[in-house]
């Protein structure tokens, strides 16, 4: 090999009058202490610090044959580089002279349990050499060849004997492990094993543990991790922690994450001496976010992503309704009905009452400031149906809790995302908590209502509403022309089937055969069922009329019950069903409408055909004996 292509391996070549000098690849040389000089028959290298030529090839990638062949040469045989004589390094001596007092002394040095050090000598990692703690450095075939020692008058590392390549310090089988723990040094990987409990079995299942000895050994991982698994990066809070870091992600070949040390504290070590517990190391290890190359960075979203094992074990909060059995929490429910069903009368109801704490309906409400978007009414109209349903609730109306945006005439020319966005800042402003949009088909712009796009874009503007503002969305809409007595309840609404299937919670107003009142069904996504009920509107409010039967809507052209009481039991049969089962099978499979599910088994609970259990509320048919 021609002696120029040799010379551009090494690093910080310099000529000098007897050939070169440079860095010695085979051990860590800040200051350059390998000759490098041309004989007769080849390059002749003689490292200062003890390193024999076969390391300093071997970390080149070269073979002792390839400097013999320099300038097209060969050489038979006998050696033209100056080496020194290797010995045999006896680490097992080095291990029996670490006594109980150096065991002392090193857990309180390093803030470690007696217990995991003693652990450590028993695995053979830790000796002493010259005098001074060190830890073994195994090389192929996991045989010791040196060991890592500190001097302490540098504080620097180096290995003993010199010449020997750096390996990583390894605990378990990162090649098959799920989880890898990486350190750049021994003491962050030692604190941590400690308060995991890694001698006494009880750290992370399926782990390993690998060290990389210094933060320029980041690429030691290359090859000796599960590409399958998940690598923990425990980073130095210095910027070269952050080279580390990035030699690790460039290097492991497997997903990894970044444990954050509080930056109170330089590193594990650090944190874990000034009372970090197990709880701590665990939370951090939880909270650790991925870290990618700069060419496989993450787009937009991916900081939404969410684990299921993280899932699974999340803390959740109870729903939170804002009207019980009606409307949970930054949800959006729907009020629809055919024309003059005294939607917007129920909907202010609605938004007075939870403007100040009072029952909707017979229902407990939770407090919220509210918005109200009045749409279509002419202000003077709107603020004089406010007045008559304060008084007719007997409330106050305070300051600042409900607020009435008169918007109609206001919404020419403007798109749906504007109008949202304009109502977001207001709502941001006011902190309200829950927005009234009535009626909805005056977002839409020239948008058509029976648009699947149209109405899917629409909802997508309002859902800003209840992420961006952090607000209960209330809307109120319309039926489409025709009796709707036997459609299912989401159908009935006017428009393309997206805007039904988008809301969270819908209240469907329906006329009953009674004179001024009303069938109500509420469908839920967060919510236990509820049945059908009646209102009646009793001016200026609606009121729950618990003695009418729901189930009898006006109807038209006088129709008849398609289906009685004894196709709902024949669905039921011998099963034992939820409500929920029940009906869906009746539907599914006997073409019963959801209504007319209601009606039927109101029936077969008064006579008694049908009971439902008190420990699992499973309904069964009641099979009389004679």
């Amino acid at each position: 090999m021609e002696t120029s292509l040799i010379l551009e391996r090494f690093q910080a070549v310099k000529k000098t009058a007897s050939g070169w000098q440079a860095r010695c690849p085979a051990h860590d040389d800040k200051t350059p202490s390998l000759s490098i000089s041309q004989g007769d028959k080849g390059i002749v290298l003689h490292c200062h610090a003890g390193c024999t030529p076969e390391s300093v090839c071997a970390s080149l990638g070269l073979k002792l044959s390839d400097l013999f062949k320099a300038n097209g040469q060969e050489h038979a045989g006998g050696s033209l580089l100056k080496s020194k004589p290797v010995s045999v390094f006896n680490w097992q001596k080095c291990v029996a002279n670490f006594s109980e007092a150096d065991t002392q002394k090193l857990a309180g040095q390093r803030g470690l349990s007696i217990e995991f050090v003693r652990w450590l000598h028993a695995q053979g990692v830790v000796g002493i050499f010259d005098g001074k703690t060190a830890f073994a450095n195994h090389g192929d075939g996991g045989k010791v060849v040196s060991c890592h020692v500190r001097l302490e008058e540098t504080d620097k590392w180096i290995f003993k004997p010199s010449g020997q390549p750096t390996a990583p310090l390894i605990f378990g089988e990162p090649k098959a492990a799920g989880y890898v723990m990486a350190f750049e040094s021994q003491w962050d990987a030692f604190a941590v094993m400690d308060k995991l409990g890694w001698n006494t079995g009880e750290g992370l299942p399926d782990s390993a543990i690998f060290i990389t000895r210094g933060a320029g050994n980041g690429k030691l991982i290359h090859g000796r991790v599960n590409s399958g698994g998940l690598a923990y990066a425990f980073t130095q809070n210095d910027q070269a922690g952050q080279k580390w870091l990035a030699e690790i992600v460039s290097n492991a070949g497997c997903r990894v994450v970044n444990v954050v040390t509080p930056a109170t504290h330089k590193d594990s070590n650090d944190w874990t001496r000034a009372g970090a517990t197990k709880a701590d190391i665990e939370a951090a290890m939880k909270a650790a976010k991925p870290v990618a190359l700069e060419d496989e960075k993450p787009g937009p979203w991916f900081e939404l992503v969410q684990d299921g094992a993280d899932i699974a074990v999340e803390v959740l909060p109870p729903v939170l309704q804002i009207v019980q059995d009606i409307l949970p929490e930054e949800c959006k429910l729907v009020i629809a009905g055919s024309a003059k069903s005294f939607k917007t009368w129920l909907a202010l109801y609605a938004a007075l009452s939870i403007a100040h704490g009072q029952p909707f309906l017979n229902k407990p409400t939770t407090r919220r400031r509210v918005l109200y978007c009045n749409l279509e009414l002419r202000p003077v109209a709107f603020n004089r149906r406010v007045q008559i349903i304060g008084r007719a609730l007997g409330i106050d109306i305070e300051r600042e809790w409900f607020v009435h945006l008169p918007l109609r005439g206001k919404l020419a020319g403007l798109f749906p995302s504007e109008i949202v966005s304009r109502i977001i800042a207001i709502a941001k402003r006011l902190r309200a908590g829950v927005v009234v949009l009535d009626p909805t088909y005056k977002l839409l712009a020239n948008a058509e209502e029976n648009s699947s796009g149209a109405m899917t874009a629409l909802f997508n503007e309002i859902d800003r509403l209840t992420t961006d503002a952090k607000c209960t969305v209330i809307l109120c809409d319309h039926f489409s022309k025709g009796n709707k007595s036997e459609a299912d309840p989401l159908d009935a609404i006017r428009g393309s089937s997206a805007k039904a299937g988008d809301v969270d919670a819908a209240m469907i107003i329906r006329p009953q055969e009674t004179e001024n009142c009303f069938s109500v069904d509420l469908i839920h996504r967060e919510l236990p069922p509820v049945e059908p009920f009646v209102l009646e509107w009793d001016f200026p409010l609606m009121k729950v009329r618990d003695d009418l039967d729901a189930g009898k809507m006006r109807k038209a052209g006088g129709r008849g019950r398609t289906h009685t009481e004894e196709t709902l039991l024949a669905a039921l049969g011998n099963k034992s069903l939820t409500t929920t089962e029940w009906q869906k099978l009746a539907e599914d499979e006997h073409g019963i409408p959801r209504r007319t599910f209601y009606e039927l088994k109101k029936i077969l609970v008064s006579a008694e055909r049908v009971i439902q259990s008190t420990t699992n509320s499973k309904w069964q048919k009641v099979n009389k004996t004679k």
